[in-house]
């Protein structure tokens, strides 16, 4: 491939006093066999080197594209700066994207002993072989043999903590005999072995981790470390692990143990076939293992492009957040947070029982007092002059700690303080038979500042979470505050008690489900005749009362929702209700 002068319109020279790591042109390449290797792009990369004997600066240009590291990523194989190993003067290369002079194989001005060529990779003919040379004492050699298994050169290592005085390599002459003479390996009498300088961490740094034997590795924001994040200088005077790199990637969003997910690796670049690299006439070139670059990834982290998807564990959830979430190049994830809650207001059929229907729980003092319970209510304790519970209210669970129920129910007799929590408890399931219920603990019972008949409402929140299951589900809150209400017919739930001479620990109250109808205001002003009682936060439903207040739910297309819990103001055919509706910001203000 002959050298070219392009363009002056395509010509970037690559400098690297001014620290120029590429140049894109897009298909603009400098000549047919520069194109073959620079589909899509045509970005240069230099490769800088030192020739080994003088340690002069030399170097050459190779193609590249970007990978999905935003890396630089050869698109051919070269062999890096192993060009020069064999030379003792070195050419150099032009520094121009369309540098050639290692295609040609033009590398070495003169070679070291024993090799010859323009590359030196040719053998000097020897006449006489040569003969393994001594070992030196407390070390040992390292054999290099030639293609036709003739000794070509050996190289000398100490054991630790002795180290080499005297050259480290030695090459078979012509004549039968070895270059030099043989090193010595003694004890460093001058204090700990110095290692080598690393080398600048691109996008990172490296600084000592407690003394100068130990260095740490940090990387740049936006990038993540990939390998080692310590290194020790060893006795033998290297490093105990090769350096890391900082490759951009993104930490696992952190989710609820509701929340499955699964990694969708990113697809991979396409790349050059063998063919190709042949035809433009460069070598294949295969690393070592201890020189490749250390890519790999630590648990939680991902490269970018990877796509992390989710879905919830139960179909009883639904999911809020992005189903599908993307490693961007700024190491931040795509979309928003993934979150899944229980699904509202839905009802298994046929269904007999509601899932939301909980009971709430007073503890009674010795003397019979605790809470606004009824008479009819108390005379089912069975266990009069001790403290224990006794069922007060109908419950709608809202949400996994959250519970509406009414106020005068948890408020303490003829006032409008809040019961303490400890006095109170509500159990979930206790409609199904068997071991399906659970006891929840209260933490703080939050009463309407208004409490009067008209706002008769309360909010429980739960110590305890709520166990989802098919059995125990919340019910949908409005969507609206203050929505009008068209609806003739609702359903209201309550707890029936048993039979008087039965205790409530032995006997499980049954939950009824009825459907009722929804008053007009005229009809339901002439049931409550006594002004005050009714207001625009109330409902009345056509229904017969009942000692223990209940829940009232509408059916809804999108689930069940809430619609009042009845208050303690009712006659002998007609019932108010508190209009959950037109208080649902206070209630959501008090569910966090």
């Amino acid at each position: 491939m002959s050298r070219r002068i392009l363009d002056s319109t395509v010509i970037c020279l690559l400098s690297l006093c001014l620290g120029v790591k590429g140049w894109t042109h897009g298909d603009n390449c400098p000549s047919s066999k520069w194109n073959v290797m620079c589909r899509p792009c045509c970005e240069y990369q230099l490769i800088e080197c030192r020739c080994p004997s003088k340690g002069s600066r030399v170097g050459y240009t190779v193609p590249c594209c970007r990978n999905a590291v935003d890396q630089c990523d050869p698109c051919i194989y070269h062999p890096g700066c192993s060009l020069f190993e064999n030379c003792r003067t070195c050419h150099n290369g032009t520094w121009k994207a369309n540098d050639d002079f290692f295609v040609n194989g033009k590398f070495c001005r003169t070679c070291r002993q024993g090799w010859s060529g323009g590359d030196c990779r040719i053998p000097t003919i020897r006449t006489t072989a040569c003969a393994l040379p001594e070992r030196p004492a407390n070390g040992y050699l390292e054999p290099v043999y030639g293609p036709e298994k003739e000794l070509v050169f050996v190289n000398y290592q100490c054991y630790p903590p002795f180290i080499l005085t005297g050259i480290q390599q030695r090459t078979c002459l012509p004549n039968g005999t070895w270059s030099g003479t043989i090193p010595s390996c003694v004890k460093d009498q001058t204090g700990p072995v110095q290692c080598a300088p690393l080398p600048k961490l691109l996008h990172g740094y490296h600084r000592p981790a407690g003394n100068r034997e130990k260095v740490e590795f940090f990387c740049k924001n936006s990038y993540i470390l990939s390998g080692n994040h310590r290194s020790t200088c060893l006795p033998n005077g290297s490093w105990s692990s090769r350096p890391p790199t900082c490759l951009r990637a993104c930490r696992e969003p952190k989710v609820s143990e509701l929340v499955r997910q699964s990694v969708v690796k990113s697809p991979p670049l396409p790349r050059y076939s063998m063919h190709d690299v042949l035809s433009a006439g460069f070598l294949p070139l295969s690393l070592d293992k201890e020189d490749r670059p250390d890519t790999s990834f630590p648990p939680g982290v991902h490269p970018v492009h990877t796509s992390i998807q989710y879905k919830c564990a139960s179909s009883l959830y639904r999911h809020t957040g992005s189903s599908r979430r993307t490693c961007l190049k700024t190491s931040r994830w795509s979309g928003q947070h993934v979150s899944c809650s229980p699904e509202c207001g839905r009802l298994q059929l046929p269904a007999t029982q509601w899932p939301w229907h909980v009971a709430v729980y007073i503890r009674s003092a010795p003397d019979g007092t605790g809470g606004s319970s009824t008479s009819q209510q108390r005379s089912v304790l069975g266990q009069q002059g001790a403290s224990s519970w006794y069922l007060a209210c109908s419950g709608a669970l809202v949400a996994q700690r959250s519970v509406l129920v009414a106020a005068h129910c948890v408020a303490e007799p003829g006032g409008q303080r809040p019961l303490h929590p400890a006095q109170v408890k509500v159990v979930t399931g206790k409609q199904y038979q068997g071991s399906r219920n659970h006891h929840l603990r209260v933490s703080d019972v939050v009463i309407h500042p208004d409490f009067n008949w008209d706002s008769d409402v309360a909010v429980l929140k739960l110590q305890d979470k709520a166990k989802i299951s098919r059995f125990v589900l919340p019910v949908c809150l409005p969507r609206v505050q203050g929505g009008e209400v068209t609806a003739a017919e609702a359903y209201t739930s309550r707890w029936t008690l048993p039979d008087a001479h039965h205790d409530l620990s032995r006997d499980t109250p049954p939950s009824q489900t009825r459907p009722v109808q929804l008053t007009d205001v005229a009809q339901c002003q002439r049931a409550f005749p006594q002004s005050g009682w009714l207001s625009d936060d109330t409902l009345c439903v056509a229904s017969e009362p009942a000692g223990i207040p209940g829940i009232t739910v509408l059916p809804d297309p999108s689930g069940w929702q809430l619609l009042g819990l009845e208050s303690s103001i009712y006659t002998h055919d007609h019932t108010v209700l508190t209009n959950i509706g037109n208080f649902l910001d206070w209630i959501k203000e008090n569910m966090k």
